[in-house]
């Protein structure tokens, strides 16, 4: 017993300081998170906090749980089609199996999930809504970890717009990250940006937990900037990685799903807020739907 025990720990370490990207599993059988192995980073010492108040609701109400089998993770409305009721979901690809699902071949497999939400209407639901959704297209490769679902809502949800594929990132900046860690319901969760680092955005505090996967991340004007997909730490402590908009508007042109970004300058997109039919401005908060 104890001779079995030691190859598995051998094997283990074997595999984690080869450096490849792991995918580690949580407890509530949430999702499989990519975790970046370390190396002389040891973490950043910022105190890990989830907001769920009020004043964040318009960064939580476009946010949702995705569920695949076997697991979830997170996702974000990007674009909302009143005219075909349809939503449109970002998330990450590591959700499902790796290699890459193209758009034509999404339509032959046709792959399902589902998506979870908090919000509807812009207030607090008492019990979550669930709805099926449909994989659009996914990439799980090295430097390119993105995908796009879609689903029907029985309600006119608010999003974030995408920004353009040659967003400036700004390095110190506050963003916004959101997500279900650990499975737990969506949470907002206040991020600084590093920067880019090859095909990586990164961004330190908060640093993403099990569950987040596929969450988004946006800027202070409410711009879809990044899809998170991994982490140097799950225990909220290191640094978060994300895949930046020019990436994810490479692989989302090849399946002809480009014209969901933006060709403005950033500086004029804002979160659309449904119920009152007008963007928000920034630092705006989102007014509530009181009758209920």
């Amino acid at each position: 017993m104890n001779f079995y025990f030691l190859i598995f720990l051998f094997l283990f370490n074997f595999n984690f300081c080869l450096g490849a990207e792991i995918l580690d599993k949580d407890f509530e059988k949430s999702f499989p998170i990519r975790i970046v192995p370390r190396t002389e980073k040891e973490g950043h010492g910022s105190e890990y906090k989830e907001d769920r108040s009020f004043e964040y609701y318009k960064y939580l109400s476009p946010s949702l749980k995705v569920t695949v089998p076997g697991g979830s993770g997170s996702g974000t409305i990007i674009y909302y089609d009143e005219k075909l009721n349809i939503a449109y979901v970002a998330t990450c690809g590591h959700l499902w199996s790796p290699g890459v699902l193209t758009s034509d071949q999404a339509k032959i497999k046709k792959l399902k999930c589902a998506v979870t939400c908090w919000h509807k209407d812009n207030k607090k639901l008492e019990l979550p809504s669930k709805y099926e959704a449909e994989v659009l297209f996914y990439s799980y490769i090295t430097g390119c970890d993105t995908a796009l679902i879609k689903f029907s809502p029985d309600y006119i949800p608010n999003y974030f717009r995408m920004g353009p594929k040659n967003y400036h990132y700004l390095k110190g900046s506050k963003v916004h990250s959101m997500g279900c860690d650990e499975a737990r319901e969506v949470a907002h969760y206040d991020m600084k940006l590093i920067g880019i680092e090859g095909k990586n955005l990164i961004a330190i505090g908060n640093s993403p937990r099990p569950g987040r996967s596929g969450g988004g991340l946006v800027d202070e004007n409410g711009i879809y900037i990044g899809t998170c997909w991994g982490t140097t730490s799950s225990n909220g402590d290191g640094e978060g990685y994300f895949t930046p908009l020019s990436v994810i508007y490479s692989f989302w042109e090849k399946n002809n799903y480009a014209f969901l970004f933006s060709n403005k300058d950033a500086e004029s997109i804002r979160i659309f807020d449904a119920i009152n039919k007008k963007f928000l401005k920034e630092n705006e908060v989102l007014v509530p739907n009181l009758n209920f």
